[in-house]
This record gives C-alpha cells, structure tokens and sequence, in this order.
C-alpha cells in the first residue's frame, strides 16, 4: 500500500522544532544586533583615529581629534588649526548610535570620564601632548548599557593607541 502525507508525530515534531527555532531567533536577534552596533561604532572610532594620524603624516600637520565624553560625539580636524577657523568645512563630526556612548578615556596618566578630551598627533603621525598632558597610550573605552557581560557590567570594548607608534589595537566581544 503507498500512503501519501505526514503521521501527526510528524507534524508536532516538526512544528516544535521550528518554533524552538523561532523563539532563539527571536531571544538571541536584539542581543546580537546591539552587539554588532557595538563593534561597528568601535571600528568607526579606530578607523577615524587611523585617519587623522594618516592625513597628519600625509599633510606634514599637526592634528587633533576630540572626544566629548558626555554627547556620545567627537570630531577631528583634516586640516591643520580647523578646530579655530569657524568653519566646519574642514572639521568631520560624528555621534555614536542610539545607546552607546564613551565610558572613559585615559590619555597618558590623565582620565576623562565626563568633558572633552583632545588627542593630537604631529606632523610625523606620532602622538602629540595636547595641554601639558602627557601623550602616552590612549584607552577608549566604548560601551552599551543595553547588554550586560557575564560579570553584570555593561558590554563595552576598548580602543588603545600605543605610544610613540601610534599602533591601533581593539579589544572586545567575539
């Protein structure tokens, strides 16, 4: 005999898996969109750091970048002494997403956990002491109230730059 369709067993079994499925879709999609924010707003701000040092060496100038700690933002100059001029023409803003924001950054001994910080390189692409502050490694660290690590923290990475080379490394969730 050739019987043709599914047993219920079959069915319910099917049914049960695809909703498994479903609700670990559904549980795991926000955590893992956040997630990736995280990382793509830590890429964008080492990205940018790479550029200033890069058009510093290229354009043989000094320039800065800014990071205000309390707005989520920061800005670089691409020409020297933009910050001053008044015009934006030369000065490139830029805001984090939407629930990430700076948690701290340490330039040399200094930490800024609110306000602005400045960061300078010099015409050599090396870092630059900006206010008598001194020019060593620089540590950002980028975070996401909206996810919590193991230890209950919020997720965050960090960002250093290596003093006198000026090497970029990033630290983070996988």
């Amino acid at each position: 005999m050739n019987k043709k369709g599914f047993t219920i067993i079959e069915l319910v079994v099917t049914l049960a898996v695809l909703l498994v499925l479903i609700g670990g879709v559904v549980y795991i999609s926000p955590r893992f969109i956040m997630r990736q924010k995280l990382k793509n707003n830590a890429w964008q701000v080492l990205n940018d750091i790479k550029e200033v040092q890069e058009r510093a060496r290229a354009q043989l100038e000094r320039l800065r970048i800014e990071f205000d700690i309390d707005n989520g933002t920061y800005r670089y100059e691409k020409r020297k002494n933009a910050f001053e001029s008044g015009s934006n023409e030369n000065v490139v803003t830029k805001k984090l997403d939407l629930r990430i924001n700076f948690k701290s950054i340490r330039i040399g001994n200094t930490t800024y956990g609110a306000g602005i910080a400045t960061y300078m390189y010099d015409e050599w692409g090396a870092p630059k002491k900006v206010d008598n502050t001194d020019p060593g490694e620089i540590l950002i660290i980028i975070e996401t109230p909206s996810l919590k690590n193991s230890e209950g923290q919020n997720l965050s990475i960090e960002i250093t730059v290596a003093p006198g080379t000026g090497a970029l490394r990033m630290f983070g969730p996988k």
